[in-house]
Parts: structure tokens; C-alpha cells; sequence
């Protein structure tokens, strides 16, 4: 674009479209740390080309206001990693990353409306045949299928981190957020439902789950209000990351357990 052409367009119109069609303008120093899978070339080129998709589809018709579109998927996603990474830092845990950010992926493309989930089994059936279709074996696809679909009762840590991640999620819909939200019924270093490692007291993983908690609720609030810019973004998951990492600052718990 020439000088006068931006000047009679506006600098903030133009801005806008770039945004909104392009995605987010990333500072390059915000955009430097290893966050391992997460910004993995081949796990985002899947998720922008064969599982965005659906939701984009979602989002045309049923889910107008993207209460489960790429945004919610996007989050869960980080939240996901992020409690996998607890694991494995504190439990010593053999985790499969990469088929637990398909399954989180694809807990909602099932959907044909909002409100409760009554098409999980649609959503596992979806996860099951793309995950056969990208090499994983039976009993593997099986596994991880069956933890989108809440009546098969899935449990394993990777269950109860894309478990988890939705759940935390929920302070999107409901009113008043975080003062609203049913702590008991997040799984992630519940006493009653997720014992705690050893090398850890009680009143850690407390203190640690409590953390995640607010800060889920905080990148919730910023993040929502960047659904319609990055509607139309090519680089939707990338937008969403770097609103993270250029804020890093507000969110120490969620940011640390995301990094190599």
C-alpha cells in the first residue's frame, strides 16, 4: 500500500482489517520462548487446516457468539498442556501430548447446538476416526476417544487434564466467572479425585490448583474479548498463544508449566 492510500483509509481501519484478517501483530520479543508442542509447525498446521474447520462451520451457524468455537478449543488446549506438564514435572509421567491436544481438540466438534453436550458420542466418533486416520493404533484411538465422551468414565492423567481444562473453561458462561465456578467439580488436583505427587504437601498443590484457577479466569476475560478481531484470522491458535506470552507477567503459574 502506498503512503496516500493508507493515510485515506485510516491508519486505525487499516489496522483493524490487518488484524482481523491476518490475526494478531506480534512484537517478535514476545514470541521467543519454548513452549514445546504448543508451537509445534506440524501440530498447528492440523489444527488450522483439519480441525478449526468444524468449528469454523459451528461458529456459522449454531454457535454465532463462539461459546465452543476456536477460542474455548484454543484455551482448553493450554490449559491441557499446562496440567500434563504438572504431571510430568511432579509425577514422573509418560504422557502422549500430542493425541491429548487432538482429544481436547475435538471434544466439541460433535456439536450440532449450545447447552449441554448430548452429542459426545458424535465428538468421540469424530476423535476415534481421525486419530486412526493419522496412524495411531486401535487401542490407542480407543483410549483417547473415549475421554470426550463423559459416560465412558475415561480416567488416566491425560482424562483428567482434558477433563479439567473444559471444566475451568466453564467461567466463560457463567455469570459472575470465578466466583461462580464449582471448584469441586475440577478434577485437577482434587484431593478426592487426583492425588497429590510426592515432593508436594497438600497445601501446595492447593495453593498451585488455586493459581491456575484465577489465572484461568483472568486469560478468560482478555481472551474473550478477541473473539470477533480474530474471527477471520489465519493464524487464530498462534493469536491466541501470543496473547498469553506477551502477558506472561499475569499469568506465572499457567505460563511456568507451559515451558521446556
Amino acid at each position: 500500500l502506498t503512503a496516500s492510500a493508507i493515510a485515506s483509509f485510516g491508519v486505525s481501519k487499516l489496522l483493524k482489517s490487518v488484524r482481523q484478517n491476518f490475526g494478531i501483530i506480534k512484537n517478535p520479543k514476545y514470541n521467543t520462548a519454548d513452549l514445546g508442542l504448543l508451537k509445534d509447525k506440524n501440530m498447528i498446521k492440523t489444527l488450522t487446516d483439519e480441525i478449526f474447520p468444524l468449528y469454523i462451520k459451528h461458529e456459522k451457524t449454531f454457535d454465532g457468539h463462539q461459546i465452543h468455537g476456536r477460542m474455548h478449543i484454543s484455551r482448553c488446549i493450554i490449559y491441557t498442556m499446562a496440567m500434563l506438564n504438572f504431571y510430568k514435572r511432579h509425577k514422573k509421567a509418560n504422557v502422549d501430548e500430542l493425541a491429548s491436544i487432538y482429544s481436547i481438540a475435538f471434544h466439541d466438534a460433535g456439536r450440532r447446538g449450545n447447552g449441554v453436550d448430548v452429542w459426545e458420542k458424535d465428538s468421540q466418533k469424530l476423535l476415534y476416526n481421525f486419530l486412526r486416520d493419522k496412524g495411531y493404533g486401535l487401542l490407542k484411538a480407543l483410549k483417547f476417544s473415549r475421554i470426550v465422551n463423559k459416560e465412558t468414565k475415561a480416567d488416566s492423567l491425560e482424562a483428567r487434564a482434558i477433563l479439567s481444562s473444559d471444566c475451568l473453561d466453564i467461567m466463560r458462561c457463567r455469570l459472575g466467572g470465578i466466583k461462580s465456578f464449582r471448584r469441586n467439580l475440577l478434577t485437577f488436583l482434587n484431593p478426592a479425585k487426583d492425588k497429590a505427587p510426592s515432593g508436594l504437601t497438600k497445601d501446595e498443590c492447593k495453593n498451585i490448583r488455586e493459581k491456575l484457577i484465577v489465572e484461568a479466569s483472568e486469560f478468560i476475560k482478555m481472551t474473550e474479548n478477541k473473539k470477533v478481531e480474530l474471527t477471520n484470522s489465519k493464524t487464530y491458535f498462534e493469536d491466541v498463544l501470543y496473547l498469553l506470552e506477551s502477558n506472561q507477567k499475569k499469568f506465572p503459574t499457567l505460563f511456568d508449566y507451559l515451558k521446556k
